[in-house]
């Protein structure tokens, strides 16, 4: 982030957290996919997209972010997914009043 962010800054880091969380997720399945491999480069590929190494970061990132969140490829449908992929503390909302 640049040291004077912008709201389109903001937005842009968001959209890269959200496409990150996308494939994160879509690597479980890729996974599954490749249990078979005998090449030595998939079988790599396969030890490095392992649900075990990707877990933390994806629970680490799921605090923050709602948890069913999916990528959005619209304008106006990534607009509104930004708007509603933070979570709200509970303490932040008391603070101000809103329910």
């Amino acid at each position: 982030m640049p040291s004077q962010a912008t709201v389109f800054d903001a937005e842009n880091a968001l959209d890269q957290i959200i496409a990150i969380v996308h494939f994160i997720r879509l690597t479980t399945s890729l996974y599954d996919a490749m249990a078979g491999v005998r090449s030595g480069l998939l079988a790599k590929i396969r030890s490095l997209i392992n649900p075990a190494n990707t877990a933390d970061l994806l629970k680490y990132v799921c605090t923050n972010i709602q948890d069913d969140l999916v990528l959005s490829k619209k304008p106006l449908d990534r607009r509104n997914q930004r708007a509603c992929a933070v979570k709200v503390s509970i303490t932040w909302a008391q603070k101000d009043g809103r329910y």
